[in-house]
């Protein structure tokens, strides 16, 4: 047992193992976690910040691509780009695009009749606007 002062031995192995197995030596070591004051100090700040609710926008995407007459999945991302960025994509960056969309609505072609097809559209079109090329228009 190595000692590191005359008035302290430490125990390096049984003790590293005795706080990693031990809950209450683990909250004491993780106190600040459980401070009276964060607790107390967490609905104080919901009151001066409430949340603010989500509202989606009243945008009918899918009503947008049907007047476009667009059939697949490619043709969409690209009158995404046309419509809503001023400087073009590269092929990987617009291939991301086209992946989410395929991916969300399940196959490379447009069924108007799917039920989440306005969830899938919507998914790309914000992982479009999320791209620093939307933040640039």
């Amino acid at each position: 047992m190595p000692v590191l002062d005359t008035a302290l031995t430490v125990d390096l192995l049984n003790d590293a193992g005795a706080r990693a197995n031990d809950p209450k030596l683990q909250r004491e070591k993780e106190g600040w976690i459980l401070n009276p004051a964060v607790l107390a100090g967490q609905p104080r700040g919901r009151q001066f910040s409430p949340t603010i609710p989500l509202t989606v926008a009243k945008i009918d995407v899918v009503a947008m691509i049907r007047e476009a007459g667009l059939t697949r999945a490619d043709e969409v991302a690209d009158y995404f780009i046309r419509r809503f960025l001023r400087v073009p994509l590269t092929e990987s960056r617009r291939q991301i695009v086209v992946d989410v969309l395929t991916s969300g609505i399940g196959m490379g072609a447009i069924d108007y009749g799917q039920p989440n097809l306005e969830t899938s559209l919507r998914e790309a079109l914000h992982v479009l606007m999320g791209m620093s090329e939307y933040q640039l228009a």
